[in-house]
C-alpha cells in the first residue's frame, strides 16, 4: 500500500475555495505530493483516496493538468496521474489506477457486491435453456464447448459447474476495478463494469454488469452508442456503432459493429459481427456475418461465412423453441439461404437456397447443398477443389488479431486433418455402398433430408479417396523426407512408429480444437471423477491436447494408411512405394488442376460483363484486366501453377529418394 495521509487544513482550504466540498474531510486520503490546486468543482462522499495528481495526460493532442474537475466521487480510490472531468452523477465505489482518464461521462457506479459479468448464464445453441454457459474472465472456446455439448453425463457437468462456480465466487467484489491507463470518454452509464488496463471506452451508452478485459499489447475499444448488459468481452475485442448485446461472451480479437445485435450468444476468437442479428448462436472461431437482413439463430459455427439473408429456424414446433444447429467448421451459406432446423451440416460446405426439411449429413464434407423445387440436392466433394476454400485455408491463420502474451481459444487451422479426412472415408464408403444399392434406373437416392443424383455418388466417392491420398500420402511422405541426409530406410522407418493410442480413428472438433475423442474423454472422465480440481487444471490438460495434435495426428494416418493401403508406413517396400508416389502425384495433381480450373473460371467471357461499357472488345479486355487482373497476373492462380510444378518436383525427388534405400 502507498503511504497516504490526511488533507492538510491549509488544503481543505483551497478546496473549499475551489467548489469543491465533502461529507467529512477527515475521511479523505492523500498521496504525500498531492496538489490540492488541481481539485476543483468536486464533492466528496464516503471515504475516498487520491495518489499523485501532478503531471500531465494528453487528449486530443492537448496536454491536460492531472486532477479532478468538476465531478461526484464517493468510496473511491485514485491512482497516481488520473484526470477525471465533467462526471455529473459521479463515481462510486470503485477503484481507479494509475494514468487513467475519465472525462463527460453521467455515472460510473458498483451498487452493491457484483460479480462483473462472471457467473452471466447464457443460453447458447439451444433458446430452450438446455445448452448454457456460464461466463467468467478466462472463458474459451473449448471450455465453452464441453459445458454446452456434453450433458449427456451429468456427473461431469455437475463438478464442471463446481469448478465454474469456485472461480466466479473469486470475483465478487463490493468495489469496481478501472486498471491503469484506461480512457473513458463521452459515456452515459456504466454499472458494475471492471475495466482493464489500457482499454478505450468513449460514446458508449450504456455498459452494466460486465467485465472488459484489456491488455497493453492488445487494447480492448468500445465505441459509440454501444449499449452491453450481462458480458464479458476479451482483450482486443471491439465493439462499435451502436451494437445491442445482451448476456453475451466477446472473445479475443472480435470484431462487432455496424449496428449488430446480439442476445445469449457467444463469439470467439477473430469473428466479425457487423449489421446481423443473432440469438442464442455459439460462434466459434472466425465466424463472420456482414450483411444488414441477416438473422444467425441457435446454431454452432465456426470458420464461418453467412451470405447476405441468412436465416435459420424452425417454425413447426409446438411445444417452445427447439431450434438447434450444427454448421461444421468451414461452412459458407449463400445470400437468403434458409436452414430448416434441426440439421447438421458437413465441414467446409456451402448452402445455398431454402431448405424445408432436415438436413443430416455430417460425414460428406466439402459439398455443395442446393435447392431446387423445394427439395435440397447435394453434390458431394464439390467444394475440395474449389479456389475458396483453398484461399480460406491461407487466410484464417493469416487473420489472428490476437496480440496478447495469452491466447485462450486453442484453434486447429488445418482444412485437411484427421478429423475432416476420416469423415471423407466414412463419405466415400457411404456414397459407393448408396450407389450400389440404387437400380441402375435409379436417377437419384436420397440421403440423410437430401437428394444425391446417382451420377453423383461415384464421382463424389473417386473426388473423397483422391483427397485421402493426397494427404495421407504426402504426411508419410514428409516424414520420409524430414532426415534428407540419412539414407538406410531401417533407421527412417524407426521415427515411423507411432504413438500407442486406442481409437486414432475417433476425433471431434471442440470449436477450433481438433483433439482425439479418447483424449477428451479422458479429460471428462478427470472433471467427473473429481481429479481436476480447478478451472487451471482443466485448461492445463486442453492445452497439452493442443500441444499433442500433431503427434495423434500421425498417430492417426499410420492407422489409416494401413487401412488404406495394407501396410505400416515402416514396413514399406521400394516397389511399394514407387507405386504409391505415383498415386500420391496422380490423386494431388488432379485435385490441383480442378482448383487451376474453377480459380482460370472467374477470368471467362462470362465473367467479363459490364466491364468496358461502351468499348470494343479489346477495350473491354483491357478494362476488365486494369480492375481484376488476368490469369497472368493473379497471385492465387500463379499459387496454384507453382503448386502444380511442386507436385511434379516433389514425386521427382521422392523416386530419387527411394531408389538410395
Amino acid at each position: 500500500m502507498k503511504a497516504m495521509r490526511k488533507l492538510t487544513p491549509d488544503e481543505i482550504t483551497t478546496l473549499k475555495n475551489h467548489n469543491c466540498s465533502a461529507e467529512n474531510w477527515d475521511w479523505i486520503q492523500v498521496a504525500p505530493d498531492f496538489d490540492a490546486q488541481r481539485i476543483q468543482s468536486t464533492r466528496f462522499y464516503g471515504r475516498n483516496s487520491i495518489g499523485n495528481n501532478t503531471g500531465h495526460v494528453q487528449i486530443d493532442g492537448i496536454d491536460r493538468p492531472c486532477g479532478i474537475y468538476g465531478a461526484v466521487l464517493k468510496n473511491c480510490r485514485i491512482g497516481d496521474q488520473v484526470f477525471i472531468a465533467n462526471v455529473s452523477s459521479g463515481i462510486q465505489n470503485y477503484t481507479i489506477a494509475d494514468q487513467v482518464v475519465i472525462e463527460d461521462v453521467h455515472q460510473i457506479m458498483t451498487e452493491g457486491k457484483s460479480r462483473f459479468g462472471n457467473g452471466v448464464r447464457v443460453n447458447s445453441l439451444n433458446e430452450g435453456g438446455g445448452r448454457k454457459v456460464t461466463l467468467f474472465d478466462d472463458l474459451n472456446a473449448q471450455v465453452a464447448f464441453l459445458q454446452a455439448i456434453y450433458k449427456q453425463d451429468d456427473r461431469f457437468q455437475a463438478n464442471l459447474e463446481k469448478l465454474i462456480n469456485l472461480a466466479v465466487e473469486d470475483k465478487s467484489r463490493a468495489h469496481g476495478t478501472i486498471a491503469c491507463a484506461a480512457v473513458i470518454r463521452g459515456c452515459k452509464t456504466i454499472k458494475n463494469v471492471n475495466i482493464g488496463p489500457f482499454s478505450v471506452i468513449t460514446g458508449a451508452s450504456e455498459l452494466s454488469d460486465g467485465t472488459i478485459a484489456s491488455c497493453r499489447e492488445d487494447p480492448t475499444i468500445i465505441g459509440s452508442n454501444v449499449i452491453m448488459r450481462n458480458f464479458i468481452v476479451s482483450e482486443g475485442a471491439q465493439v462499435h456503432e451502436g451494437s445491442a448485446l445482451e448476456h453475451v461472451f466477446i472473445g479475443q480479437g472480435v470484431r462487432v459493429g455496424k449496428n449488430f445485435s446480439a442476445e445469449h450468444s457467444l463469439f470467439f476468437a477473430n469473428c466479425e459481427m457487423f449489421h446481423s442479428e443473432a440469438c442464442s448462436i455459439f460462434a466459434g472461431p472466425y465466424t463472420v456475418t456482414h450483411h444488414r437482413s441477416t438473422l444467425l439463430i441457435a446454431c454452432m459455427f465456426s470458420f464461418y461465412n453467412a451470405g447476405s439473408g441468412s436465416n435459420q429456424s424452425n417454425h413447426m414446433y409446438k411445444l417452445g423453441p427447439v431450434h438447434q444447429g450444427i454448421l461444421e467448421r468451414g461452412c459458407k451459406t449463400g445470400s437468403f439461404s434458409y436452414l430448416l432446423l434441426e440439421s447438421h451440416v458437413p465441414a467446409f460446405s456451402v448452402v445455398i437456397g431454402k431448405h424445408m426439411s432436415n438436413i443430416n449429413v455430417p460425414d460428406l464434407p466439402f459439398s455443395y447443398i442446393s435447392e431446387d423445387a423445394s427439395r435440397s440436392h447435394l453434390i458431394p466433394g464439390k467444394n475440395l477443389f474449389s479456389i475458396g476454400t483453398v484461399r480460406d485455408g491461407a487466410k484464417w491463420p493469416a487473420r489472428d488479431r490476437r496480440k496478447s502474451s495469452v491466447k485462450r481459444d486453442l484453434i486447429v487451422f488445418d482444412v485437411f486433418s484427421p478429423y475432416t479426412v476420416e469423415k471423407m472415408r466414412r463419405g466415400r464408403d457411404t456414397l459407393q455402398e448408396l450407389y450400389d444399392n440404387a437400380a441402375k434406373e435409379q436417377e437419384a437416392v436420397h440421403h440423410g433430408g437430401v437428394v444425391i443424383k446417382r451420377l453423383l455418388l461415384r464421382k463424389g466417392a473417386k473426388y473423397y479417396g483422391m483427397a485421402v491420398d493426397r494427404y495421407l500420402l504426402g504426411k508419410v511422405f514428409e516424414k520420409i523426407e524430414e532426415p534428407a541426409e540419412e539414407t538406410r530406410w531401417d533407421k527412417i522407418a524407426a521415427q515411423l512408429q507411432p504413438a500407442t493410442i486406442q481409437h486414432p480413428a475417433c476425433w471431434v472438433d471442440l470449436a477450433g480444437l481438433l483433439a482425439l475423442r479418447e483424449r477428451i474423454d479422458a479429460v471428462i472422465r478427470s472433471v467427473a471423477e473429481d481429479k481436476i480440481e480447478t478451472l487451471d487444471g482443466l485448461s492445463a490438460e486442453l492445452e497439452k491436447i493442443f500441444r499433442d495434435y500433431k503427434m495423434d495426428e500421425w498417430a492417426y494416418v499410420c492407422h489409416a494408411f494401413e487401412q488404406e493401403y495394407g501396410c505400416a508406413p515402416q514396413a514399406l517396400d521400394k516397389e511399394k512405394m514407387s507405386a504409391l508416389i505415383a498415386r500420391w502425384q496422380e490423386a494431388a495433381g488432379a485435385l490441383n488442376a480442378l482448383t487451376l480450373a474453377d480459380a482460370q473460371s472467374e477470368f471467362a467471357d462470362y465473367a467479363r460483363i459490364g466491364y468496358g461499357l461502351g468499348a470494343v472488345e479489346e477495350e473491354r479486355l483491357k478494362d476488365f484486366e486494369a480492375v481484376r487482373g488476368s490469369v497472368a497476373t493473379n497471385e492465387i492462380i500463379q499459387q496454384c501453377q507453382a503448386e502444380g510444378e511442386a507436385i511434379k518436383d516433389r514425386a521427382a525427388r521422392l523416386l530419387e529418394l527411394v531408389k538410395r534405400f
